[in-house]
């Protein structure tokens, strides 16, 4: 395979020779406008002819190169590698050419070989349903009629295992009579014939098969918002609003309080601050709180412990990563084990008619030419999600004139409030209009010219590949923008512009767009994620793995306006593919602000590789107490001798441990003067600790039906009593994120 074309690297070493780096770069710094920028630097690429190096499609359909993959897959299949047979089987399909259905006759092709193959993978694998849809899409692309009977074996078991015995019989009885047109030595069929008519047997007596059941699992439900709807923010609920400060810019803050579990956050307040007024009422709180938990946790039906949800937001543009291509659906971004191809390209598939289809109608109807031209330009999961944008906001080319009119009442905007940037005309803050991508922070003027002009180039070879690579800037739609008044430049004779003159500032535009994306993107976009369980048996011993893995990236315009801490009060799941779910870890008290976090974490990144890491790529310094206190890393925290604070004030209580019998079990605060049991309160969170002690085990054996309250319960108290930074409160904390793990994209073998 070709190596990328580094179409930087390129242009800056033909500068160099020509010695003009000093005079592009104070031109290129020069320009105000991200359009100009990409239109400058395009030049400069066509007149070292940058752009004009050979592309290597490898994304061409050849019976040769699914052969090869095919057959790799057989020898992963004999190895007994499952996983690996069923990623190769794809890269198989994949590159099979589709074949014309109605042509009925002639020889068979790699595409039906391809779904025969993988359909053993999925028995192997006990995923009953893709082998039947492998089996029915093999018949359907002409299988081999004398090897009708092995599929028909197959499908049969599969009937039986899903108890369907009905259906197992009536397969079964084809497969004797497709035996016939097997071309088998007489002794083998004999034992072939035999071996189905034992298994009808097994029909007729319902007798179930005992092969294991399938563990393979995605949960695709998706919880409800903990609150009513936010009459401002379309995705959020009540419980928070959009606040706006000159030094922290746009950021979310709780307009109620909010805490990590299902019960209400007002409920939850109230029961603490009656339980808790005086300090010998822990345990009252304890009972109540249990009893609340239980009420609004059968109230909450089968979303029950998912926690306060304050948003579900979905992107308004995701990408799927090229590493998941062929494991996971290009449209829902939904792992499947029976993906079908791309009629066109080899690089994508889908896991079904409809996302196929709905792909088509949608981005894949444009990037399906262009994403070998791309990945050949070396363009990265940023680019491609900013190729997705652009793609929605011109409903793929259909609708370029009307981005174009968006784009220019967005530069003739003169409001001055800046908490409402990218609010629509109504008044609301809407995830699914492009106003709302548009106006998130690139922050150009904290970059250097060598990053802009990198970005620049990034962004002309993307424009270079819609305008050779697809019919995106069709003349056709351009023609049909024949009414779009003039921006002031180039009329027509009727004060119109001409499709000409239309479709030369449409891609002046849309080139500055790219480069625009290509700035807030890297500070605003997120990752589609899948939780990934495997639980395996291995020398006797039960083995568990929990393994977080990158899938997309996606645009969500209400997650960006979510400020960063290195101890985060929320945290992000991915639901149902690409949508996301935020849910609080930790309680938020009513006018404290919602934290989320960027990737560095105090408890796994130093104090130095936060800070040079935020700075680099978002241009702030952190200053939440985990920075500003230092706090150690997991392995440092401390976790011997437990430090209470008061429940008065939070005050850290200077004397923890009272050894006056006098004074029995009393300590007072020198801060507020209140009065602390710390000997009962010890004694509680001890028996609380050996209950979430016990619960570590069930969450990594996946069992997270009735721990999650537990943990709720345990943070709780650790959060309003235990002096921080404390070992178990992370512990406790990752316990419960890995419960809210398994509610969201999660794929458990």
């Amino acid at each position: 395979m070709m190596e990328p074309i580094d179409a930087f690297y390129r242009l800056c070493e033909c500068l160099k020779t020509d010695n003009k780096v000093e005079e592009v770069s104070k031109m290129f710094s020069s320009f105000e406008r991200d359009s100009n920028r990409v239109s400058f630097v395009m030049e400069l690429l066509r007149q070292y002819n940058i752009l004009t190096l050979p592309l290597c499609r490898k994304d061409k359909k050849s019976d040769t190169i699914a052969a090869e993959y095919r057959m790799q897959g057989n020898r992963a299949y004999q190895q007994k590698d499952d996983r690996k047979a069923l990623s190769l089987y794809n890269r198989g399909i994949a590159f099979s050419p589709v074949v014309q259905l109605a042509d009925t006759e002639g020889d068979s092709n790699e595409l039906s070989l391809g779904f025969a193959n993988r359909s053993a993978v999925a028995f192997s694998l006990g995923d009953s349903a893709s082998c039947l849809k492998d089996i029915d899409l093999a018949f359907k692309y002409r299988y081999p009629a004398n090897l009708h009977y092995k599929l028909l074996e197959r499908k049969g078991k599969c009937f039986l295992r899903m108890n369907r015995f009905e259906d197992a019989f009536e397969t079964f009885t084809g497969a004797l009579k497709a035996l016939e047109l097997a071309s088998l030595p007489a002794e083998k069929c004999q034992s072939v014939k035999k071996q189905i008519i034992e298994l009808q047997g097994k029909t007729e007596s319902r007798n179930a098969a005992t092969e294991k059941p399938y563990l393979f699992s995605l949960q695709q439900k998706l919880p409800r918002k903990t609150y009513q709807e936010s009459n401002e923010i379309v995705c959020a609920c009540d419980a928070v609003e959009i606040k706006y400060s000159q030094d922290m810019g746009r950021y979310i803050q709780a307009s109620k309080n909010l805490n990590p579990g299902c019960i209400t956050g007002e409920s939850f307040w109230k029961v603490y601050k009656i339980a808790t007024y005086n300090c010998h009422n822990l345990f009252i709180f304890l009972s109540i709180f249990k009893s609340q938990f239980f009420l609004e946790d059968k109230m909450c039906g089968n979303h029950r412990m998912t926690g306060d949800v304050i948003a579900i937001e979905r992107p308004y543009a995701s990408v799927l990563l090229d590493n998941a291509y062929y494991t996971h659906c290009y449209n829902c971004l939904l792992r499947c084990n029976a993906l079908i191809p791309c009629e066109t390209c080899s690089m994508v598939m889908f896991c079904s008619d409809k996302c196929r289809n709905e792909g088509l109608e949608k981005s894949h109807s444009v990037d399906c030419s262009i994403l070998a031209p791309l990945t050949r330009y070396g363009i990265d999961k940023m680019g491609m999600l900013a190729v997705r944008i652009i793609l929605t906001a011109a409903a793929y080319g259909k609708k370029l004139n009307e981005l174009i009119s968006e784009i220019r009442s967005f530069e003739m905007e003169t409001s001055a409030d800046k908490r409402t940037k990218g609010f629509s005309k109504d008044g609301k803050y809407h995830s699914d209009e492009y106003t709302t991508i548009y106006h998130l922070v690139g922050n150009t003027d904290k970059r250097t010219v060598g990053d802009l002009f990198k970005r620049a180039v990034n962004a002309a070879c993307i424009l270079h590949c819609f305008e050779e690579y697809s019919d995106f800037f069709n003349p056709e739609n351009a023609s049909s923008n024949k009414q779009l008044p003039d921006s002031g430049k180039n009329k027509g004779s009727e004060g119109h512009q001409s499709p000409q003159d239309f479709q030369k500032e449409a891609k002046l535009i849309v080139g500055g767009l790219l480069l625009r994306h290509l700035q807030n993107l890297p500070c605003n976009a997120h990752e589609v994620s899948e939780f990934i369980h495997i639980s395996a048996v291995t020398q006797n011993k039960e083995k568990f793995d929990l393994d977080m893995i990158e899938i997309g990236a996606a645009a969500y315009s209400f997650l960006s306006l979510i400020n960063h801490s290195c101890d985060p009060n929320v945290v992000r799941n991915s639901h149902c593919g690409s949508t996301a779910v935020l849910r609080v870890i930790k309680p938020i008290k009513k006018g404290e602000q919602v934290f989320d976090n960027y990737g560095y974490h105090y408890a796994t990144h130093s104090l130095e590789e936060r800070q040079l890491h935020l700075s680099s790529q978002y241009f702030f310094r952190c200053m939440c107490e985990p920075c500003t206190g230092n706090w150690p890393l997991y392995v440092s925290l401390p976790s011997a001798q437990l430090l209470l604070k008061c429940t008065h004030c939070s005050a850290m209580l200077e004397d923890n441990f009272p050894t006056n019998p006098s004074e029995g079990n009393l300590v007072t605060c020198t801060m507020c003067k209140g009065v602390n049991d710390v000997v009962k309160r010890k004694k509680v969170l001890m028996e609380s600790s050996d209950r979430f002690m016990e619960n570590i085990s069930a969450v990594l054996r996946g069992h997270t039906e009735g721990v999650a309250t537990s943990l709720v319960t345990h943070l709780t108290l650790l959060h309003e009593n235990v002096l921080r930074p404390w070992k178990e409160y992370n512990d406790c904390q990752e316990a419960l994120k890995q419960c809210f793990n398994f509610l969201g994209n999660c794929y458990t073998i």
